[in-house]
């Protein structure tokens, strides 16, 4: 058998036709160990027309082989597609190709604050709204219900918090656009960005703390 044999593939009921050159290009995958030459493991289950049979999403193996082809992943695919994508990836054992749907999703999962603010004076009074937004990942491992809990005190405890505001509302998240929107309000002026900062740094570090002590 050559390293450039054209391979048959039929995934999940869709054909495909590439050359094993392909299918080895990340050495450590499945599919690498499924058709490598010497390999102990053995292909797919060969159907009577002489192609291999795998048991998955024919779409996103589309997307899988066209990267392995070209070394690129489309800017086009949408969070939803980039998760169903990773669960392919991560069964096929795609180590490259897991790496940059991880560094995408860094960008499209976001954390917007939406802060809500009353201006008051002898003259008017003002609701005013800012937002203020960080990727997913700048609190690391720090679960999305422990960032709405820690949230929630500090507005029922406001003393936890640095700038001089009093909560005049309650805290909830809504998710819209993909976006999680977690709604902080309160009277005076607040510093959003230190804000934010803070609970991070305390959050994380808690995080961490619990984890080496397991």
């Amino acid at each position: 058998m050559s390293f450039n044999n054209v391979i048959e593939l039929n995934v999940g009921g869709t054909r495909f036709v590439t050359t094993r050159q392909t299918l080895l290009k990340e050495p450590q995958s499945v599919l690498a160990k499924m058709f490598e030459i010497d390999s102990p493991l053995q292909p797919a289950a060969m159907l009577k027309d002489g192609s291999y049979f795998i048991d998955r999403d024919p779409k996103f193996f589309e997307i899988i082989l066209n990267f392995l082809r070209n070394d690129k992943l489309s800017d086009d695919l949408s969070k939803t597609e980039l998760k169903n994508l990773k669960i392919e990836a991560s069964y096929f054992m795609l180590e490259n190709l897991l790496g940059i749907i991880n560094e995408k999703l860094d960008y499209l999962e976001v954390y917007r604050f939406r802060y809500c603010y009353v201006i008051k004076n002898k003259y008017e009074e003002r609701k005013m709204e800012h937002y203020y937004s960080v990727r997913k990942s700048y609190f690391e491992d720090v679960p999305l219900y422990v960032i709405i809990n820690y949230f929630s005190r500090g507005l029922r405890v406001s003393k936890n918090y640095p700038g001089p505001f009093q909560p005049i509302g309650t805290h909830f998240v809504i998710s819209h656009d993909d976006i999680i929107n977690i709604i902080i309000e309160h009277s005076g002026s607040l510093n959003v960005k230190e804000f934010i900062e803070g609970a991070r740094d305390v959050l994380v570090a808690e995080v961490k703390r619990r984890n080496q002590c397991r």
